[in-house]
Order: C-alpha cells, then sequence, then structure tokens
C-alpha cells in the first residue's frame, strides 16, 4: 500500500495515463457486456451530465509517522456517510460505539482495531480525498 501511494504520488503524469486507460478499457468492456447481457438493467442510472458541479469531502485516508516507511494509514469518514457504505443496509450500531449519535458532520477516524470521534482531522495532509457528486445524490438514495 505505502509503495503503490509512494509511486502514484511521484508519478502524477504516469498515473493519469494509466488511469485514462483503464478508463476506456471498462468504456469498452461496458459496452461488450451491454451487448451481451440486453435483458439485465444498469443499477447505476442515466448517465450525469458534464459541466460544473458541486463535490462533497466524505472520507480521506492519511498517513500517521515520520515518513511512508515508518508509520501507517488511517482513514476519515464523516458521519453522514457511515449508514450509506452498504446500498439499502441499514447502520450497524453498538453500545459505546463513538458512531452512534452526533452531528452529520462530524467525523470519525479508523485507526487500526481503534474508532473514535476526530477532534481535529487533518484535512489538509491526506494522501488521499473522496468526494461525492452532490447532483447525482438523488440517484445514489
Amino acid at each position: 500500500m505505502e509503495q503503490a501511494a509512494d509511486w502514484a504520488l511521484s508519478n502524477p503524469d504516469e498515473l493519469e495515463t494509466l488511469l485514462l486507460q483503464s478508463e476506456i478499457a471498462m468504456t469498452n468492456k461496458s459496452s461488450t457486456d451491454a451487448g451481451n447481457n440486453s435483458n439485465q438493467t444498469s443499477s447505476s442510472g442515466p448517465p450525469l451530465s458534464d459541466g460544473s458541479s458541486k463535490y462533497e469531502l466524505f472520507a480521506f485516508i492519511s498517513h500517521m509517522g515520520k515518513s511512508t516507511n515508518d508509520g501507517h494509514y488511517v482513514a476519515h469518514i464523516k458521519r453522514s456517510f457511515l449508514a450509506k457504505c452498504i446500498p439499502h443496509e441499514p447502520p450497524v450500531y453498538h453500545v459505546g460505539s463513538p458512531i452512534c449519535g452526533g452531528s452529520d458532520q462530524e467525523w470519525i477516524i479508523f485507526n487500526d482495531e481503534k474508532v473514535a470521534k476526530s477532534e481535529c482531522p487533518p484535512h489538509r495532509h491526506a494522501y488521499l480525498y473522496f468526494f461525492r457528486r452532490l447532483d447525482a445524490a438523488d440517484q445514489s438514495d
């Protein structure tokens, strides 16, 4: 994981090329699969239009330690998205869990087996950010 993150951060141009190639391959595979499985329906809904949109940060991964060779990665997830992790499934609640109660705008940190409310999430120091397109919210709920 650390080597992959190091490579991605050190080679942004190559990463972009690989992502574009992957996207083209997936598009071609989807077109082929759609032709082969014409009786199946897509659960993703209609395609979204390009253009200006608003996005909401709902999770990020950051590193704790002096270097990528020392320390480990942790995840922060906005409380409001914890119930949306598994489509059509209610959230799991445990007595005393930090994910029960609180504001939807609070951040929860996942640090190995420890889960807690994050008082001051390090937004500016993350390695990987996860966003949700707000105008797609009606389709995903």
